[in-house]
């Protein structure tokens, strides 16, 4: 018993200390917030008027252009976009 909570303990600090973590670095807790932070990021560093322009617009039109590209933006969409290795492109998609 004593053992079981102990490791409830541990978890419950593991996730504090990560949750700390990630609201030091972006700022939010959010997954879509996270994901626009990181959007931001990228535009930032490619540079040029993309960059000035993903950096002025608001939250909600940032998420629109998002939703435009890949569906609804639920917490676990914006999770797996996120944590995927690729680019994240604003915008609808190219045909």
């Amino acid at each position: 018993m004593r053992r079981g909570i102990q490791l409830i303990g541990i978890i419950v600090l593991a996730l504090i200390i990560g949750a700390g973590v990630i609201l030091f670095r972006y700022g939010t807790i959010s997954p879509c917030g996270v994901l626009r932070v990181q959007v931001r990021e990228q535009a930032a560093r490619s540079g040029g008027a993309q960059g000035f322009i993903t950096g002025a617009i608001s939250d909600n039109l940032l998420d629109t252009l998002l939703a435009s590209r890949y569906g609804p933006l639920t917490p676990g969409r914006c999770l797996s976009l996120a944590l995927s290795r690729e680019p994240i492109a604003i915008g609808p998609p190219e045909r």
